[in-house]
């Protein structure tokens, strides 16, 4: 951070989500696919991105220093250049719309038509963080500012290095110029707020510090008439200031490190910011709450459907568990984060009244019963047992974790929470599925093959255990892929297991009550990458797969061709996939999405 927000296209908000750039309404429609714009072209993590002052275009950057222009509306590529070695900071459109000021390594003004370098922004001496535009169309005053504590300014056309300021002690994190050009901006990690004359580039005065601020200034925007300027900092707030430097209003939202507001924007309906945990906050030109979105950053690494209270899960890298209604999932309006230590692996909804909870496991090991009417965390448990690799359900009251430390563990979560039974496995497990018949309860696991790879092929089993109270026993193993299973799934009556696996084939298992029949094999080669995980529909129909090759296939139970193919769901890899109770499908992907498709 700072975390590097603008006004979009058609009043939305554009921001950079790992390497996607999201211009995303902040209305009614802000969770539907009409409210929101993925760009999911950028090989590396993006950095930021601006629109044209006409709105037809985005210029968007990433961490490896390339550009590229896209049309708003189509996404359609116009042109992309890298610009410099390294890291872009930020990118600044001239207001006529010709020119492109860009910071990191450098400062540059390209030709925004062509990319072609039109000068240099000089003046600084170590790495730029900022970028800003202000003055008149053949004057222009740009500002550039960065760990050298210094602002820059150049001038031009031709662009040159002007003069400079040494007013901040610390990193300059933002600069930004007035909509009318006639004043600029700069905030840093000192605190401080510096006012310039945008035309001639001369210091005019420093904002005041009002009681209770402290700590560093991350973001800087200017209104639409340019009649305030508002600022995120490190100490949780946001503050609305006149040209001036006077402070017109100011909020806290949180006491929390990641409530800290490193980004700010300025839209047609009002300021909007972005804490370092990822939440979006809308206020009123006084600093009035008007509303917040949640969401998650980072991967989201599983899904799940609690069917007792009709809730979506999912747990993400960010630290926290997401909660969500139906109504929720589409309008915004309700969703929860319950936040934990760390990186979440698996969540698991309640399939069946009686349980305590929905249960989440992270990567350190813990066990948490969650209540997602209050979304709380009920109970926890510091399990030895290692990241999981899988999470189902035994009973309503015991769960079954696979972790990557080569151990399948039975937890009770009905009282406390305790460890029922542990199984050392021969390997590090690759996937998980249970599930609960008349015949008893059984638990199908796959391990990593460990040995050494020749031409010869070697049976990759499935293990199946039967659980009877506090014990697990090995019953069975079902062999027909020579590749890692990396997916598993039982039907919810638990007679059909579907397995998917590294060389992207799938097959389905048939258990009679007594013994279990390799089923369908024909699925193979639909997919371009192993499969990551699989899912049925309620009725049993319908198998569902996501792979790493971003897409998802629905599949008719006995037919030999995907009956549909929904393409680049998720950039990086569809990680996790359910359905709930209606045949609404989720997935959850390494791009951080989130995604509800309606299965007819």
């Amino acid at each position: 951070f700072p975390c590097r927000t603008a006004s979009g296209p058609g009043g939305r908000l554009l921001y950079c989500s790992g390497e996607n750039i999201v211009c995303r309404s902040l209305g009614p429609d802000a969770f539907l696919p009409a409210g929101v714009l993925f760009y999911t072209e950028h090989p590396k993590k993006t950095t930021c991105a601006v629109a044209s002052p006409d709105g037809s275009r985005v210029a968007s950057a990433d961490s490896g220093g390339s550009i590229r222009i896209w049309d708003a509306g189509t996404k359609e590529l116009i042109i992309e250049f890298r610009a410099m070695p390294g890291n872009i900071a930020d990118l600044v459109y001239s207001p006529d719309g010709a020119w492109l000021g860009c910071a990191g390594a450098k400062g540059m003004v390209l030709d925004a038509a062509t990319g072609a370098a039109k000068g240099s922004l000089g003046g600084n001496v170590k790495q730029l963080m900022t970028v800003g535009w202000a003055g008149v169309s053949g004057a222009w005053q740009i500002a550039t500012g960065g760990e050298d504590f210094v602002v820059s300014f150049s001038k031009g056309p031709p662009f040159a290095y002007h003069r400079r300021e040494e007013r901040h002690s610390n990193f300059v994190t933002a600069a930004r110029g007035s909509p009318d050009g006639g004043a600029m901006v700069s905030a840093g990690m000192d605190g401080l707020i510096a006012a310039y004359d945008g035309k001639t580039s001369e210091f005019k005065a420093e904002f005041e510090s009002p009681a209770g601020k402290s700590g560093s200034v991350w973001a800087l925007a200017w209104s639409p008439d340019g009649s305030k300027v508002v600022s995120g900092g490190g100490d949780k707030s946001v503050r609305i200031w006149s040209p001036t430097g006077s402070q017109v209003g100011s909020a806290v939202v949180g006491k929390d490190a990641g409530d800290m507001q490193v980004g700010v924007s300025w839209l047609e309906q009002g300021p909007v910011s972005v804490a370092l945990d990822g939440t979006l906050r809308k206020w009123d030109a006084s600093c009035a709450a008007l509303g917040e979105l949640q969401g998650t950053q980072g991967s989201v690494n599983a899904v799940s459907y609690d069917k007792v209270s009709g809730t979506y899960l999912w747990g993400a890298s960010c630290q926290s568990v997401g909660l969500a209604t139906a109504s929720a999932f589409q309008t915004g309006a309700g969703l929860k984060r319950v936040k934990l230590r760390t990186s979440v692996a698996q969540v698991l909804g309640r399939q069946e009244q009686g349980a305590a909870g929905c249960v989440a496991s992270t990567q350190d090991g813990t066990m948490w019963v969650i209540d997602p009417a209050a979304a709380t965390v009920v109970k926890e448990l510091k399990a030895d047992v290692g990241s999981a690799v899988g999470l189902e359900w035994l009973s309503s009251a015991q769960v079954v974790v696979a972790t990557r430390k080569k151990v399948l563990a039975g937890f009770d979560v009905g009282g406390g929470i305790s460890e029922a039974w542990r199984i050392h496995l021969p390997g590090e497990p690759t996937a998980l599925a249970a599930t609960s018949t008349k015949a008893g309860t059984f638990v199908a696991v796959t391990i990593a093959f460990e040995g050494v790879v020749t031409a010869k092929k070697v049976a990759r089993p499935i293990h199946i255990y039967n659980v009877e109270g506090s014990t697990a026993k090995p019953l069975v193993q079902l062999e027909h892929h020579v590749a890692d299973v990396t997916a598993l799934s039982f039907t919810s009556d638990g007679l059909r297991l579907a397995s998917g696996d590294g060389e992207r084939k799938l097959a389905t298992w048939n258990f009679d009550g007594e013994s279990w029949q390799l089923g369908h094999t024909g699925w193979s080669s639909s997919h371009t990458a192993r499969i990551s995980c699989l899912g049925w529909a309620v009725d049993g129909c319908n198998l569902v797969s996501g792979s790493l090759d971003r897409h998802v296939q629905v599949w008719n139970a006995g037919e030999t061709s995907a009956r549909l193919k929904v393409e680049d769901v998720h950039k990086g890899g569809v990680n996790s996939i359910c359905f709930d109770d209606k045949k609404a499908l989720v997935t959850g992907g390494a791009d951080g999405c989130l995604k509800l498709y309606q299965l007819a």
